[in-house]
Parts: C-alpha cells; sequence; structure tokens
C-alpha cells in the first residue's frame, strides 16, 4: 500500500500504472485517458479494484460521475481528498 497521501506521489503511482499497461506510450497526467485510450472499460474496473486496495479508499458512485476522474491528475486530487488531504 502506498503510504503517502501527497499529490504527487499519488499521479506518480497512477501514471507507473498506466505506463505499464501502455508500453512506449508517453503517459501524460493531464489528458483523458479514455480519450487517449490508455484504457477501456475493463480497464477501468482494474483500476478501481488496484487503486481501492492500494490506497485504502471505496470509490463511489459520484466519483465516476466527476469530469475529474477521466485524468490521472483529477483521479489523483479524488484519492487524495478520500485519505483525508
Amino acid at each position: 500500500m502506498t503510504s503517502s497521501s501527497d499529490l504527487a506521489s499519488i499521479i506518480t503511482w497512477l501514471t507507473q500504472w498506466f505506463s505499464e499497461r501502455n508500453p512506449g506510450v508517453e503517459i501524460k497526467a493531464s489528458v483523458d485517458f479514455y480519450e487517449e485510450r490508455y484504457i477501456d472499460s475493463f480497464g477501468i474496473i482494474e483500476l478501481i479494484d488496484v487503486a481501492e486496495g492500494e490506497f485504502n479508499i471505496m470509490f463511489d458512485d459520484d466519483d465516476f460521475k466527476k469530469a475529474q476522474f477521466r485524468k490521472i491528475e483529477g483521479l489523483a486530487a479524488i484519492i487524495q481528498e478520500k485519505l483525508g488531504g
């Protein structure tokens, strides 16, 4: 589990997760990861499961509706908020 709740550490973890699934692709934290095809519908299920375990959090339906959920930096902000940061 990642112990750090600072935004930069969460972005780094998410960027690494996306990089492992997209070899040779430059992952950018500020772009929509669906539009850039970093992830598909099955991948989002995996990401949610892994991130919940890694950060010991639970996403709720409202989180998925937020526009910021579609970008690494936005998702990192949601995770940080859930961690109390």
